[in-house]
């Protein structure tokens, strides 16, 4: 797998603008970016879908997902619009508090569910700790409740990591409905602080990826692999832009040997 199959997060350099981030995740190679558009925290699609745009044409990129932690469903289906006029896939999303049940869930997101389809992309839903959607079980569950194209998943490792479940077993279980993947690391100082970025970046921290990308390669994933750690935004960019640049380094060894194998 090439550069060009991984994609970073905006977050990354969610204290700069987003012709920074675009600038920085550019100049490591990376050809694709996720997006975030968070309020009161990183808000890189605050100037509107065509402003977007020219700032991704500007520096090469394409736009693989949109992450809007927090919108509600109506800020949702726009985004969703939004999403499918920049030629991205996935729009990130969560789920709901631990005491909904998955099928009350499907329920409400079954509309847009079906909006996402009509507009060629995905509504993928984080498998968040402490969250309706957090397991490997809970997922299936969802996919089950809604088949459709337009309903799939931004799988993260460090919360199946957290919940002591294999990432490699979700891929396989959720073979054609991940919508976006996260490759994404974890250990005990991320644990203690969320915000401490020092375990994330890939190979640093105690996830086990080789299993993951055999997963990904046996089950025929194809879309680009999204590079994260949350923390980073606090450094200076140049700072941030280093440990991404070691973080694809990795990812690009850890791809071809699972091709190899």
């Amino acid at each position: 797998m090439a550069a060009s199959g991984f994609a970073a997060s905006t977050v990354l350099y969610g204290e700069q603008s987003l012709e920074r981030a675009c600038a920085e995740i550019a100049s490591v190679g990376i050809g694709a970016v996720d997006v975030w558009h968070v309020r009161g925290w990183c808000e890189h699609l605050a100037g509107g879908a065509a402003a977007v745009g020219e700032t991704l044409r500007r520096h090469g990129l394409r736009l693989e997902a949109i992450s809007a932690f927090g919108a509600s469903d109506a800020e949702l289906e726009v985004l969703l619009s939004d999403l499918a006029l920049l030629g991205g896939r996935a729009l990130v999303t969560g789920s709901t508090p631990p005491d909904v049940t998955v099928a009350r869930f499907a329920s409400r997101m079954a509309i847009l569910a079906a909006r996402a389809a009509e507009l060629g992309v995905s509504l993928a839903i984080e498998n968040h700790g402490h969250a309706t959607i957090d397991s490997i079980d809970s997922m299936a569950e969802l996919a089950s409740l809604l088949p459709g194209a337009g309903l799939g998943f931004a799988l993260a490792p460090i919360h199946l990591w957290a919940r002591g479940q294999r990432t490699e077993d979700a891929i396989r279980r959720l073979r054609g409905r991940i919508a976006f993947m996260y490759i994404w690391d974890w250990g005990p100082t991320a644990q203690t602080n969320w915000k401490d970025p020092q375990e994330q970046f890939v190979g640093t921290g105690r996830i086990d990826f080789p299993p993951i990308f055999a997963a990904l390669r046996e089950t025929g994933y194809d879309r680009p692999l999204g590079l994260f750690a949350h923390g980073p935004e606090h450094w200076p960019p140049e700072r941030t832009t280093e440990h991404l640049r070691v973080a694809l380094r990795r990812a690009e060894a850890l791809a071809e040997d699972a091709a190899r194998a």
